[in-house]
Parts: structure tokens; C-alpha cells; sequence
């Protein structure tokens, strides 16, 4: 069998204040080569970080992205706020890549 693909190879990038000291933590954010273009995501999700923001930015309420998308909680969302708070640039750059494709 050939070696572990990238997509096995996520790195966390994120985890929020409110589950650093988890063994488990329920929700985080990680970024992998060959996944949402190596974007920031949320936990084993095709979710980009960035996606999110941009619905928010567009005025849906974090009920409707539940909705929306219903695999995601309200402490994926929390922590997707909280890495954008912290990564503006990065996600804004990634947004501005998105509407220029």
C-alpha cells in the first residue's frame, strides 16, 4: 500500500481558548495541501473558514449557516469567528481569491 495521501495530514491550526486544555477538544480548525485548496477549515470538514465568513459578511445569522449546514455546531462556528478575528488577513486574501475565480 503507497504512503499516507495529504489529506491524511491535516495540521491543526486553531484551537479555540475554550478548548485548549481538552484532551478531546469537540471542535478546532486545521489546514491540509489537498483540501479546500489548503485553506483553513473546520475539523475534518470540506468547510472552509473563509466560506463562512463570507455568508456572515453577507448577512446570515449563525442560526441560517446551521441550517445550511447541519454537520456544523454552534462551537464550530464560535471557533471559526475566532480564527478569523485572529487571521483577518489570511481569510480576507482567501475570500478576495474566491470572487476573482
Amino acid at each position: 500500500m503507497a504512503g499516507n495521501s495529504s489529506v491524511n495530514q491535516a495540521t491543526v491550526v486553531y484551537v479555540p481558548a475554550a478548548e485548549q486544555n481538552s484532551q478531546a477538544p469537540g471542535t478546532w480548525i486545521e489546514k491540509a495541501p489537498d483540501v479546500c485548496g489548503g485553506d483553513a477549515r473546520i475539523r475534518r470538514m470540506r468547510i472552509p473558514v473563509w466560506l463562512l465568513v463570507e455568508y456572515r459578511q453577507a448577512g446570515l445569522s449563525d442560526s441560517q449557516l446551521l441550517d445550511c449546514y447541519p454537520l456544523l455546531n454552534p462551537p464550530d462556528l464560535a471557533c471559526a469567528w475566532e480564527y478569523y478575528e485572529r487571521n483577518k488577513e489570511e481569510i480576507d486574501e482567501a475570500i478576495r481569491r474566491q470572487q476573482e475565480a
